[in-house]
Parts: C-alpha cells; structure tokens; sequence
C-alpha cells in the first residue's frame, strides 16, 4: 500500500503522460467515463506524492485531461478525507494518514481511541443520509448512549479532523444536529465506492459488449480490493451486510486475462 492509498488513477498515470496524443487521449477519456470528475482529485492527491517524479507526471497529467477534456482543473494538491474501507480501516486527510495514537489524543485511553475511530467509520458507513442517535448507540456502544458519552467522542473526532485537516474542515465535514450526525459526502472519498463503481462498469461492459473489454476495468476492481469491509473493527461485518450494493467482497472472483 502506498501513502497515498489505493490510488485507481495511478494506473492511467504512463498512458495520461505517453508521447502518442492518441494514447494520452483514450486514456483520459477512459478514466473520465469510469471515475467521472472524481479522477482529478486522485490526480491531485498525487501532487503531494513523496516521489518528484510522480508529482511531475501528475503535474503533467492534469494538464493533458484539461486539455483533452475542456475542464478547468487546479494544479494543486487535493485537500479533503479519502477512507481506506477495504482491508483495515485507514484514514487520510489532505494526503496524510492519522495514526493510530491520534485517535486517541482527544479521549483518553485505548477504549476512547476505537469509540473514536468506530464513530468515524460507521458515520462514512451511512453516508448521506448520516445516523440517529440511536443507531450510534446500537452500533458503537452495543445499546444506547448517554448524551454525555456521544457528546465527548464527538468533539474529540471534530478535535481529530481539525488538527490533522484544520478547524474549516472539522466544521464543514462534521454536521450534528438534535436527532444525529453525518459526515458530509462531498468532502470524503472511499476505496469500497471506487471499487462498487468500477466493478459495477465492468459487469455492464461485459454485459452489454463481451468479456474482453471489461478486463481492464475488473484488473482496476482487483487492484482496489485489499481486504474485507474494515477488516480491523469489530462491528464492521454487520455493517458490511447492510450495504447497498450486492457485491460480496470476501467471496469476489474477478476474471482473469486466461479467461477471455
């Protein structure tokens, strides 16, 4: 796993930068129609890669999707939350991971950390539609909770968000109201939504035309899936049942190129 996490476009990353401008387009035309706009923000994260040349040829190819594309793209780098889901839970904020020690710098002890952290992930777990107070409770704490106990590990989350990130950003991402809480979708990103879209083109590529074309695009699946639904949390496996895709990740059998 790079630091910068399960990163789909650094797979176009040779093809975006290659000297045919036949190739550099289809590449770009067959990264945008699987990720959508999204691309460029992975793109960007690249931009805070550890290695020059990465950030050049990212430099580089965000330039060439400009062009190619018409859309206005800022070289600069991506500043936001991308959540590892698959495998053990890792989260990045503005290009940087929190560590584990983090978790816990606002709450005290190794049981505060995981309530922490397991608040953070079932909150991306719900998406849009965020969680009730109750559902928290169940979830988190295996019943219900006191308001003083959601009310501490929430601040020590917005804390998390906020040293790692900044206070705009803890503020933006973390809404909570009288009934419940969310984090606000636009502001994450996830390696499990990546792999539902990409593995869910692939299924209608093959559907629609053979298997052949689908190939790349269910290689890209494989390379997003590191590990079970939030492998390291211990609720997650009851979480992982109640996503809204069918697709079972630890049973996935994705074709390979022997296949076609």
């Amino acid at each position: 796993m790079t630091a910068h996490g399960a990163n789909p476009t650094l797979l176009y990353l040779p093809l975006l930068v290659h000297q045919d401008a036949n190739v550099r387009r289809q590449a770009c035309e067959i990264m945008l129609s699987t990720y959508g706009e999204r691309s460029l923000t992975f793109l960007r994260r690249l931009l805070d890669a550890t290695d020059p040349d990465t950030q050049a040829q990212a430099t580089q190819a965000l330039k060439v999707v400009s062009e190619v594309s018409g859309l206005r793209i800022e070289l600069r780098p991506f500043r936001g939350i991308y959540v590892e889901c698959l495998g053990d839970l890792r989260v990045y904020i503005n290009g940087r991971d929190i560590k584990p020690d983090e978790w816990a710098q606002y709450d005290r002890g190794r049981a505060g950390a995981r309530k922490v952290q397991g608040l953070f992930a079932y909150l991306v777990h719900m998406g849009a539609q965020g969680a009730t107070r109750d559902e928290i409770g169940v979830a988190i704490w295996d019943g219900v909770v006191s308001p003083s106990s959601l009310a501490r590990t929430l601040s020590s989350l917005r804390q998390v968000i906020s040293r790692v990130g900044s206070p705009e950003l803890a503020e933006q991402a973390l809404t909570v109201g009288r009934d419940g809480c969310r984090l606000e979708p636009a502001l994450y990103q996830t390696d499990a939504g990546l792999f539902e879209r990409t593995f869910n083109q692939a299924y209608q590529t093959e559907i629609s035309t053979s298997l052949e074309p689908a190939i790349p695009l269910y290689q890209q699946a494989r390379e997003l899936y590191t590990g079970p639904y939030m492998a390291d949390l211990s609720r997650s496996s009851d979480w992982g049942q109640e996503t809204r895709d069918p697709v079972s990740y630890t049973h996935l059998t994705l074709p390979t190129n022997r296949e076609v």
